[in-house]
């Protein structure tokens, strides 16, 4: 592939993340404010902010859901009210 990737990640996942291409740099957190305006594109996970800011920046966006997003129907499953407990 010929582009630059920059995978930012959470305080210790990059030590896991192994070897990558040539292409790929895996960093610490950086700022999105400080990052976005530099790049082309963004691939994340759906969050509100990340997705706010990439909008913010005008940086296209692929979002590539997570297990996270199947958090509320696995809830319902234990209650259909979690509040109420019913």
């Amino acid at each position: 592939m010929d582009a630059e990737v920059m995978a930012t990640l959470h305080a210790g996942q990059p030590a896991e993340a192994g070897k990558v291409p040539a292409n790929v740099r895996v960093v610490d957190f950086i700022p999105l404010d400080a990052l976005l305006p530099s790049c082309s594109a963004i691939v994340h996970p759906g969050s509100f902010g990340t997705a706010q800011n990439a909008l913010v920046h005008n940086a296209p966006q692929v979002v590539v859901p997570n297990d996270l997003w199947d958090f509320h129907p696995r809830a319902e499953l234990i209650s259909p009210d979690p509040l109420l407990g019913r």
